[in-house]
């Protein structure tokens, strides 16, 4: 992966990309993607789209060799519980894509991923730095995971230095990092050679664990 894409929809609605605070409670967060005001990124363009569609939200990679990703623009607590439903409804296999969590800026974040051909794995992005597998030194292949153009239900658990990923309610990667305590959370796509995933999420939770 050679290049990286951050979009931010500024608005005065939502008064750019600044972090809002999040009460503490059992769920911090919650979004269906009903509302295309509730303040996740905007944009469509020649790499790319990162919107809201159809009640879900979609990320859409046009380019090979691209990072795309998506936040809330949230402050969250240090231990969370991130759900999600993504539906991949087009794209070759080898792609990359999840949930990130204690997302601090655009160079400084964990992701926890699985792959089109049914792949699964944690790693971080330190400094801008390229990204680095925490839970071993390659994704690993999980039967839990659908591969193909699939729905997966996905979970990660974000508790002190272990972050955990759940698909389909089984735990398929984990590792240990201390790195980033605390951040925003997310929604992420990566492409090898071959553009076209197309991707769709509902459902997304943030909650203490």
């Amino acid at each position: 992966m050679k290049r990286w894409l951050v979009i931010c929809f500024l608005s005065l609605t939502l008064g750019g990309c600044a972090p809002v605070s999040m009460p503490q409670g059992d769920v911090y967060y919650q979004d269906d993607f009903s509302n295309s005001a509730s303040g996740w990124d905007r944009a469509a363009g020649a790499d790319g789209v990162t919107d809201y569609a159809g009640g879900m939200y979609r990320i859409f990679s046009a380019t090979p060799d691209y990072y795309m990703w998506a936040t809330a623009h949230r402050d969250f607590p240090s231990d969370v519980r991130i759900d999600v439903d993504v539906t991949k409804k087009a794209g070759a296999d080898q792609d990359v894509f999840g949930v990130l969590c204690r997302y601090r800026d655009e160079k400084n974040f964990y992701i926890l991923m699985i792959s089109g051909d049914g792949q699964a794995g944690i790693a971080k992005r330190t400094s801008g730095s390229d990204l680095a597998m925490l839970s071993g030194t390659s994704m690993k292949t999980d039967p839990s995971i659908h591969p193909g153009p699939a729905a997966n239900h996905l979970r990660a658990d974000c508790v002190g230095d272990k972050l955990s990923l759940y698909v389909n309610d089984t735990l398929v990667a984990s590792a240990a990092d201390s790195d980033f305590s605390d951040g925003d959370a997310g929604l992420w796509l990566g492409n090898y050679d071959q553009a076209g995933t197309d991707l769709y999420f509902d459902n997304f939770v943030v909650r203490k664990p």
